[in-house]
């Protein structure tokens, strides 16, 4: 009995050698879950972003296109605007926008300008304002800020 008690005590002896000897390969086994679900939680969180850039886009798209209707509305109005250069007084015809839909354009241009405001690309962004901004000046009428539309459509890669 001794004997045999002697033979599972050194077998107990190398059983214990060979997990210690393995107890790193253990540890690396317990921590690749861990590992897989830290990268699939990356995965989804950099496909949230790209998907939060294209809903932004497509944001930003609609509420230009928005914009681009309220002008086109406008386009064929026109009102004579009185102007003195050197004691002449000429009356030259411009595209006027009409009260309900300057405030309409003022309200589009503010939410285009929300939007933008919550694009990453800065250099896109510093750009999109700078358009923006042509389209909120008075100095601009209906034909002219149409024409920044369109040329906001052509430049933009994410609008084609």
């Amino acid at each position: 009995i001794n004997a045999e008690y002697g033979d599972v005590e050194r077998a107990m002896l190398q059983i214990d050698q060979i997990m210690r000897a393995n107890e790193l390969n253990f540890q690396i086994l317990a921590s690749i879950p861990a590992f897989l679900i830290v990268f699939g939680l990356y995965v989804l969180i950099a496909n949230a972003e790209k998907q939060t850039d294209k809903a932004i886009y497509l944001d930003i798209r609609r509420k230009l296109r928005m914009v681009a209707v309220t002008l086109t509305r406008n386009y064929h109005k026109r009102t004579r605007v009185k102007l003195q250069l050197k004691d002449l007084i000429e009356l030259e015809e411009q595209v006027s926008i009409g009260p309900i839909d300057y405030g309409r354009l003022i309200v589009l241009l503010r939410n285009l300008r929300s939007s933008v405001g919550r694009l990453k690309d800065a250099k896109v962004r510093r750009l999109l304002f700078q358009d923006l901004d042509e389209l909120s000046t008075e100095d601009y009428d209906a034909r002219q800020k149409l024409i920044t539309v369109q040329r906001m459509l052509t430049t933009y890669s994410f609008f084609l």
